[in-house]
């Protein structure tokens, strides 16, 4: 009987002692809190760096093809002599004629600063926009863009495109080719593309294509038009 007690005993003290969870312990042990600081400080470091304040827009001197109370605003920077600009732009006028109670475009200019042509162009169109040819002059520059590449490699590309200009406004409407003239030997509105590009620049847009999709940024076509289509699919629910 004692051999048995004592076995007992003996096996009771050799044995592994049970674990008890201490919740108390854990949270407020070194290594716990330490882990705590450091994710805390990545989720806060993350957020700074990820967070843009609210875009400001100037959009009260900029053509746009629908109504401004609409549901959905692309506002584009875009440029007459950008590949890139052709296809974006084209893309938003295609998407904004099927959904015009929906969709809406917001035209900003941004020329090449280097390019006279590229400049001349843009300001061809500013001087559009008062006379109601905004649209027509810009898909005109859009679908013959390869006309003004090759007026760009003439000695004097600014008098080519001039010739351009003139007869793409003759063939839209040829009463508007007078004002449309006048008003691009003034550099009527010069004031217009400095605005624009200001307003680029306190965009961190520094050249074309960009497009901000209500509050959202785009450089590429396939992104853009992502999300377009997921915006329009969302509206017609």
């Amino acid at each position: 009987m004692a051999r048995s007690e004592n076995r007992k005993k003996s096996s009771t003290s050799t044995g592994m002692k049970r674990f008890r969870f201490d919740p108390v312990a854990l949270v407020t042990s070194t290594p716990f809190i330490f882990c705590v600081v450091v994710l805390l400080a990545i989720a806060i470091i993350a957020g700074i760096v990820l967070y843009h304040p609210p875009y400001t827009f100037n959009d009260e001197d900029d053509p746009s093809n629908g109504l401004r109370s609409l549901s959905h605003h692309a506002r584009v920077f875009a440029d007459y002599l950008s590949p890139e600009s052709k296809d974006i732009v084209e893309f938003l006028v295609k998407t904004s004629t099927a959904h015009p109670q929906t969709f809406n475009i917001i035209y900003k200019n941004l020329p090449q600063k280097d390019s006279p042509l590229s400049v001349e162009m843009a300001q061809a169109a500013e001087c559009a926009l008062p006379q109601d040819i905004f649209w027509d002059l810009s898909a005109a520059f859009y679908d013959k863009q390869y006309l003004f590449t090759v007026a760009e490699k003439q000695t004097d590309s600014v008098l080519f495109a001039d010739r351009l200009i003139a007869d793409f406004v003759n063939r839209i409407n040829a009463e508007k080719v007078d004002a449309m003239n006048t008003c691009l030997q003034q550099k009527k509105y010069t004031y217009l593309l400095d605005a624009d590009r200001k307003e680029a620049e306190s965009l961190g847009v520094d050249s074309a294509p960009v497009v901000f999709l209500d509050e959202e940024k785009y450089t590429t076509l396939d992104a853009l038009q992502k999300a377009i289509t997921d915006k329009l699919d969302v509206s017609s629910k």
